[in-house]
């Protein structure tokens, strides 16, 4: 009689840590992307790759898309934000700097539940990096 309710626990408690590995799983791959361009600068092609090698998973049925903007860093060391997207020759209101690349790398995974009815999802990752 209690087998079913521990099965049904059971899966539950699979899928969510399933869904938990291909988050970070993710997650560590769109930041290896994101350090990519960093490195080599912007290639849309070349930081989707660094990504599916960063990933100990299948990211071929993933959705995986990466941009590139210029914007201005405001705020100090520990608060600092990436401000409004300018133009890349834009001058900063700090007076001194020119604008810097940030480039985006956005992966959504793909992820099936085993057990389809507890609500189990992994979220879509954004990692967003200076690159010049």
């Amino acid at each position: 009689m209690v087998a079913p309710f521990l099965l049904f626990g059971f899966s539950g408690v699979a899928d969510y840590g399933q869904a938990a590995f291909v988050t970070s799983d993710t997650r560590s791959a769109a930041e290896a992307g994101a350090l990519y361009g960093s490195i080599k600068g912007y290639n849309s092609g070349a930081m989707a790759t660094a990504a599916q090698n960063a990933s100990s998973m299948n990211l071929a049925g993933a959705n995986v898309s990466t941009t590139t903007f210029y914007a201005c860093v405001t705020g100090s060391a520990g608060t600092a934000a990436i401000g409004t997207t300018q133009a890349s020759s834009f001058t900063c209101p700090d007076g001194k700097t020119k604008s810097g690349q940030f480039a985006t790398i956005q992966i959504t995974p793909t992820f099936t539940p085993i057990f389809s009815g507890d609500g189990a999802s992994v979220p879509t990752v954004k990692v967003t990096m200076r690159i010049a």
